[in-house]
């Protein structure tokens, strides 16, 4: 599962480089929770050298779901969190479609 991510204004930079781990995702649907899964980040556009989330760039997250007992099958609810060390935590709830395909834009 791939989601970008950004700044809100005036927000303060966060630290997007997972081996630091100052940022936690989580996952959660019908059947389980996992409070920390794999993710990795790949900035996208104009951005520095740095793993910082400043203002005015896009991070693009990847969840490859190897944490997961189960991945979601057809039309399955789940909920990804990002939680930063502050801020508020960045909830993510879709739903798959009743067929999956390799590569799918989830609503």
């Amino acid at each position: 599962v791939s989601f970008t991510v950004a700044l809100a204004g005036g927000g303060e930079p966060v630290d997007l480089d997972p081996t630091h781990e100052k940022v936690v995702i989580a996952y959660r649907d019908a059947d389980e929770a996992v409070n920390d899964v794999e993710w990795s980040v790949e900035f996208v556009g104009d951005h520095d050298t740095d793993n910082m989330l400043e203002a005015g760039e896009l991070a693009e997250i990847t969840v490859p779901m190897t944490g997961v007992t189960s991945a979601p099958g057809p039309n399955s609810e789940f909920t990804l969190e990002v939680k930063p060390p502050t801020g508020a935590v960045l909830n993510i709830t879709r739903t798959t479609p009743a067929a999956i395909n390799t590569v799918m834009e989830l609503r």
